[in-house]
């Protein structure tokens, strides 16, 4: 993370200037977008549940379809995360819609998770 510092903003239009207060801004790294492709809810604490961690989350919207295309799970909360427990071991597919207000627009994701 980069130092904090104070910024002021300085309008000019035409003759005349107005000067903001002064304002602490800290700029943050983005945070890379990763998905595993295998997830086991076996109470290990490793990869027992498939979610996205946003960095600032505003929308977030997530649905699961097994391979006959039936919706097994979806969620518009972010942090409920699929856990897959009473879905069967095989390949599942995603679609995955969120917003952080980091990007200008909204972001889609859409691929296919092994449940195992």
């Amino acid at each position: 993370m980069a130092e904090a510092d104070d910024y002021r903003v300085r309008a000019i239009q035409g003759s005349c200037t107005a000067l903001s207060a002064a304002v602490e801004l800290c700029v943050e790294p983005a945070q890379t977008t990763v998905l595993p492709n295998v997830f086991t809810s076996n109470g290990d604490d490793l990869n027992d549940a498939f979610g996205l961690k946003l960095q600032y989350p505003h929308t977030h919207f997530m649905q699961v379809f097994n391979r006959w295309g039936r919706e097994v799970f979806s969620a518009n909360t972010h942090g409920n995360f699929w856990a897959g427990a009473t879905s069967l071991v095989g390949v599942y597919y995603y679609l995955w819609c969120y917003y952080t207000g980091c990007e200008p627009t909204e972001r889609m994701v859409k691929g296919v998770e092994l449940v195992h």
